[in-house]
């Protein structure tokens, strides 16, 4: 690859050509030699490519370690999402408190009003 540096035809301009001399440049109108085959050999360039050790070096490791991460809704209270309304909602918890009291506390029950 680094035999096609200057072959460009827009280092043509960018080098500093006078427009008068443009009309005589093939690099400028024809553009690089490479352009210009009929057969183009790409395996070989890129066989370079690959063997080449700069691309080695960015090759990324593929060996790495696995993670799988699950993740689930914790709802605190499920209740809450079969409920209706709110004022539904007040009295199951109440009920589910004053349960929990009575279990507790056998001896003094409270009772819903």
């Amino acid at each position: 690859m680094a035999t096609l540096i200057g072959t460009k035809s827009a280092d043509v301009i960018s080098r500093g050509l006078d427009p008068e001399k443009i009309q005589q440049s093939d690099l400028w109108w024809f553009g690089p030699f490479f352009l210009q085959e009929r057969v183009v050999n790409l395996a070989s360039d890129c066989n370079d490519i690959h063997n080449s050790e700069l691309y080695q070096r960015e090759l990324k490791d593929n060996q790495g370690d696995s993670v799988c991460l699950l993740m689930q809704d914790i709802e605190i209270l499920p209740v809450i999402n079969k409920c209706s309304s709110f004022v539904k909602l007040q009295r199951i918890i109440a009920w589910c408190v004053r349960f929990k009291e009575n279990a507790r506390n056998p001896l003094q029950t409270t009772a819903g009003s």
